[in-house]
């Protein structure tokens, strides 16, 4: 019984930290990987850059930088298992000039992957559209060219990952100095109001004197 019980607390924390990534507003998971862990917003110190590129997931090393990049359907069709990507896959190898492409299979959805070279540089980058959002997942060679090793573990992360399909692009709350969070207008205009109304007690009060 007690190894039943043991085999059965195992299976329980196994599945219950087998979601190592996960961002909420886009209902997107995905696992934990033996050699990197992304970052979301909510734990990163840049979230400024994070932001303003449209980026909700990053990652670097001495080896290589990864990004998770989203913004709103552009119109796409969603990339089902069953989809014909003809036109979609040549407007995404006539923007990166490339010729050469591969698709990987999930579950629900299949990422079109690109693997190329910019500037001398090796990426690895992988497009999915689903339901409200377009997903890019790009990763970025820091030392010449990506294993082989690299690249099966790349295509394993991007496989594994899962969407709820109820997820949005988040506004974009950034100016110049930094995150926006959009405080209350409401809250705003009594801020305002209590600013004119102290003003005019205050002048009221200098001109009261002023007649004594």
């Amino acid at each position: 019984m007690k190894k039943y019980i043991i085999i059965l607390l195992a299976l329980f924390v196994s599945f219950s930290s087998a979601k190592a990534l996960e961002i909420e507003s886009i209902g997107l998971k995905a696992k934990d990987t033996k050699s990197f862990t992304m970052q979301t917003r909510k734990d990163s110190v840049n979230m400024y850059y994070m932001y303003a590129h449209d980026i909700y997931g990053v990652y670097e090393d001495d080896n290589f930088k990864a990004y998770i990049r989203v913004i709103a359907n552009p119109g796409y069709q969603d990339y089902a298992l069953d989809a014909d990507l003809t036109d979609d896959m040549f407007a995404l190898l006539r923007n990166t000039n490339q010729n050469e492409y591969s698709y990987i299979k999930g579950k629900e959805f299949k990422w079109i992957n690109m693997n190329y070279k910019q500037n001398d540089i090796s990426i690895a980058e992988y497009y999915l559209c689903w339901k409200n959002v377009f997903i890019t997942v790009t990763f970025q060679s820091k030392n010449g060219d990506f294993s082989a090793e690299m690249l099966a573990e790349f295509n394993t992360f991007v496989r594994d990952i899962t969407l709820t399909g109820e997820g949005k692009v988040e506004p974009t709350h950034v100016l110049l100095t930094g995150i926006d969070y959009y405080k209350s207008p409401e809250k705003k205009n009594y801020f305002g109001l209590i600013l004119i109304c102290l003003a005019a007690i205050g002048f009221t009060y200098y001109i009261t004197r002023k007649k004594k």
